[in-house]
């Protein structure tokens, strides 16, 4: 195998002061099945399935993951409180492998919890160590349309304890990013909490008291969480419409379920919110002016904008809809659920993206790299980098950013970023095809885990991939494929002998179909027609019939 040597020097710059950053998320349910896990109680299929959807969400560009942990009063984790999941073997702890896994892909992990709702089923059957037989006193039962479903009676202060212990004994056990409240709330109005009203409520209006026992019940969790993990994400999920506004009627938070999540915000008893804003435009409860409220009234807070992708009318104008909440300013957005974004593109993440901050952490931390060295390998065709890190880095770095800049004076801007890479690694393997420049200038900054990204030093190697690695081409190399800093499409191929090639190059809305000739042994191929926002390109080898299907 043939390899060029690269030594990288360091060079001292300043990071700019905010590169561009958006969550983008997705929930993924474990109630019955739904995302995961499969119909089988084999760990290593399980396991292999919850690998794939990972690999599936970083592929799209989405760089956190909502993963249910709690529903129906079981848990997918280790707990003192609730009985685990029927749906995975005994001793198989799917939240520590869960995070690992996300971790390895610079994912953010938040465990999705469903709060107050206990059970929701056709049958009541229950497991004889779930809490509606261990406690029946602290279960409210609702019925509506759907069957019965169990509550939490939350006006009790045990109750609230219970679910703050909950939640707090996962935290100290699980390397999570994040922990999402859902159902935080009542089922309705029509809710038999007498008992405890009477006890509690003491000459405080009805409504007034369910609203602040749920805020309450927030900012116990919040604080529990803080004292543990300062770094810790904790958010809700409410549904979509706070008030009704002007001309639409809508399911309400504030006074049909008790949710003032404007309160949660302007107390700042939430690091974000992600509001479930499951229409489309055309409907009467329009999304475009749902979104906008939340946007506008996010007391500094991170607003996480929820899609329906399940709705075959939002998902005709997904992209739309995406672009829709950049351009009001919205923090990021999550699609509700995995199974139905699984077979899209998602074709306004034209690039990766880092997760939003804390907007409350205080330190950046510094960074150095004492060596930073690369090989090519051809067998792979890929970039081997490797690196040593310096001794006084901080002890908190979580992940690495790899950025490929056309210029050494570049900003590190979301266009030029290639990988997140976990900091526990001082090497990582490069596919040719994600260069974004035929000249690269490569960077590295720390990420620590506020995501705050380092602003002392980073690392320019530079790279002419096709004056470097054409000389080393050869008959076993696959074709590589590069965007000009001018905006034309380079390929590099290895022609067995002379013979025709048909390439296609595609974008969401365009096709291109151009034809060539390849001469023996190494070709550049310079297209200036290529799509502008090219994705993928086919190339037919028309005497093997051989294809390669190259993406960007």
């Amino acid at each position: 195998m043939k390899k060029i040597l690269i030594i990288f020097l360091i060079v001292v710059g300043i990071v700019p002061a905010e590169t561009k950053r958006e969550t983008r998320a997705v929930w993924v349910a474990t109630n019955h099945r739904l995302d995961w896990p499969p119909p089988t109680f084999d760990i290593d299929i399980q396991k292999k399935a919850l690998i794939e959807i990972f690999d599936s969400v970083k592929a799209k560009k989405l760089n956190t993951v909502y993963f249910q942990v709690r529903s129906n009063g079981t848990v997918m984790f280790n707990s003192s409180y609730d009985p685990p999941s029927p749906y995975v073997s005994p001793g198989f702890d799917v939240l520590a492998f869960a995070t690992e896994e996300a971790h390895k892909r610079g994912l953010e992990l938040h465990a999705w919890i469903n709060a107050v709702q206990v059970f929701a089923s056709n049958s009541l059957t229950v497991d004889s160590n779930h809490i509606a037989v261990r406690k029946p006193e602290w279960i409210l039962r609702h019925k509506d349309e759907n069957g019965v479903s169990l509550w939490l009676d939350i006006g009790r202060p045990e109750v609230r304890n219970y679910l703050k212990n909950l939640v707090t004994e996962l935290i100290e056990r699980y390397d999570v990013d994040g922990i999402q409240l859902d159902y935080i709330r009542y089922p309705g109005n029509n809710i038999d909490d007498d008992y405890s009203y009477a006890n509690y409520g003491g000459n405080e209006n009805r409504d007034e008291w369910r609203r602040n026992n749920v805020t309450e019940l927030i900012e116990s969790i919040y604080k529990n969480v803080k004292s543990v993990k300062p770094y810790v994400k904790v958010g809700a999920t409410p549904i979509g419409i706070y008030r009704n506004l002007k001309g639409m009627y809508g399911w309400e938070g504030y006074s049909q379920v008790y949710q003032d999540s404007r309160e949660w915000l302007r107390r700042g008893i939430l690091d974000y919110i992600a509001p479930q804003v499951y229409w489309s435009f055309e409907d009467q409860t329009a999304f475009d002016k749902i979104a906008r409220e939340w946007v506008e009234n996010s007391f500094g807070k991170n607003v996480i904008v929820g899609i329906a992708a399940y709705k075959p009318e939002v998902k005709a104008v997904i992209n739309k809809m995406v672009e829709f909440s950049q351009k009001i300013g919205a923090d990021g957005i999550a699609f509700f659920r995995y199974s139905n974004i699984k077979e899209i593109r998602i074709a306004s993440f034209a690039n990766i993206s880092i997760p939003q901050r804390l907007q409350d952490a205080e330190t950046v931390n510094d960074f150095r790299l004492s060596t930073f060295t690369a090989e090519y390998s051809e067998k792979y065709n890929s970039i081997e980098l490797n690196w040593q890190k310096n001794t006084g880095n901080s002890s908190d770095e979580r992940y690495y950013a790899l950025y490929c800049l056309p210029d050494s004076n570049s900003e590190l801007s979301n266009e030029y970023l290639i990988d997140i890479i976990p900091a526990a690694l001082n090497s990582w393997n490069l596919e040719i095809n994600r260069l974004k420049f035929p000249k690269c200038y490569f960077a590295i900054t720390s990420l620590n885990k506020y995501w705050q990204e380092s602003n002392r030093d980073f690392h320019l190697p530079y790279i002419d991939f096709f004056e470097d690695f054409r000389d080393i081409l050869s008959y076993d190399s696959k074709p590589a494929l590069v965007k000009g800093s001018g905006g034309e499409v380079k390929l590099l191929i290895f022609g067995e002998d002379k013979e025709t090639i048909e390439v296609e190059y595609k974008s969401e809305q365009e096709y291109v179909l151009k034809e060539y000739t390849l001469e023996t042994g190494k070709n550049i191929i310079v297209e200036k027609d290529a799509p502008a926002e090219l994705k993928y390109v086919i190339i037919t080898f028309k005497k093997s019939n051989k294809k390669n299907e190259l993406k960007f």
